[in-house]
């Protein structure tokens, strides 16, 4: 048996790496070698409170993947997966995994050496980002993605004014995607910062536009 380490927490403030078996794609499924994975401020929850959420009814905590914001490389794909191919670069859609959300209470995470993509689909569990991208550049891709959606549903107009709270991956990804839509003036506020910081104008990014998507 093929095995491999993941990363995990099972108790309050505890991190564990351990050996697991490494997982066999089936016929519609990817398996990638993961080569980043952020660090998302979910996972710190997690490890506090030990996976607490995800307790069973008897008290027992059940161990808890982390990881949800990975990049990788397909080195093995299934017979009916016939979009995607061995060395693909691909990052992946946490919340499409059938067994449960990755690195968020499903079985799988992404702090792993591989990772299992479950009914592996461009496009819809994952993406394949160019080869000149590096793999912690590409694994933004989920806060940037997170940013982008919650400035979609704002439906700021360019001669909004806003602010945004925090100063993590998130909260600059809410300055990008609001650049995009060129609101008029665009602050940022940390907690702990004391005074808001204005940018004084618009940068300019080299973040794709992005796909189509159901959501709004």
């Amino acid at each position: 048996m093929a095995t491999m380490k993941s990363v995990l927490t099972d108790s309050m403030n505890k991190i564990e790496v351990v050996e697991v078996e490494r997982p066999v794609p089936g016929p519609k499924d990817a398996l990638v070698r993961i080569r980043a994975c952020g660090t998302c401020g979910t996972d710190t929850f997690f490890v506090q409170t030990g996976g607490t959420p995800y307790n069973n009814p008897d008290g027992t905590v059940v161990p808890l993947p982390l990881g949800h914001e990975p990049a990788g490389e397909v080195v093995e794909i299934g017979a009916e997966v016939t979009e995607l191919k061995v060395g693909d670069r691909v990052v992946m859609d946490p919340q499409a995994a059938p067994s449960g959300i990755i690195g968020c209470g499903g079985s799988l995470g992404g702090m792993n050496e591989y990772l299992l993509i479950e009914d592996a689909v461009p496009g819809e569990s994952v993406a394949v980002f160019p080869d000149e991208w590096p793999f912690d550049v590409a694994a933004l891709n989920e806060p940037m993605a997170v940013a982008r959606h919650a400035v979609n549903r704002s439906e700021a107009c360019p001669s909004d004014k806003v602010v945004v709270f925090g100063a993590d991956p998130s909260a600059w990804g809410h300055h990008l995607a609001r650049a995009a839509r060129r609101t008029a003036r665009r602050g940022r506020h940390h907690p702990r910062a004391g005074r808001p910081h204005w940018p004084s104008a618009p940068t300019r990014s080299s973040t794709p536009p992005p796909r189509t998507s159901q959501h709004p």
